[in-house]
């Protein structure tokens, strides 16, 4: 895997800017700011570096990653209607959070990983299938 001098910047990057992101949290489940168990949470996942531990410029490589709880309990999730509603809540964050991702650490993705966006959509897809089953007392 290639490291970019990007790649490097990230470390300074991370402890300063992420701090201050109000989307951003450490513990991805219902602990994220401003989450409840009426939540799902869309997570732009972490970047993961193997090899090398460091970058090529002699940085910490560092894995960063935000989150944003997206609300659902003002829909009927037993309706068609709310389970759309639901997952186009999920599409708009993982857009949104991805966007700022990248803007903030612009970084290529390792060979053959899926897109930040196909994995923060996968991702809470799974915890809305399971809120849309408690809906129908599942």
């Amino acid at each position: 895997m290639r490291m970019s001098v990007k790649t490097a910047l990230l470390a300074g990057a991370f402890a300063a800017g992420l701090a201050a992101l109000p989307a951003a949290a450490q513990d991805y489940g219902y602990g994220a700011p401003g989450a409840s168990p009426q939540d799902v949470i869309v997570q732009a996942p972490r970047m993961r570096h193997y090899t090398p531990q460091r970058s090529t410029i002699g940085a910490p490589i560092v894995d960063v990653g935000l989150s944003a709880p997206v609300r659902y309990d003002d829909l009927d999730l037993t309706t068609d209607w709310g389970v759309r509603k639901l997952h186009t809540r999920i599409f708009v964050a993982a857009r949104r959070l991805c966007q700022r991702l990248d803007n903030r650490y612009p970084i290529t993705v390792s060979d053959g990983a899926p897109s930040c966006y196909r994995q923060a959509v996968d991702d809470a897809m799974m915890q809305a299938d399971a809120a849309v089953d408690r809906a129908y007392g599942g």
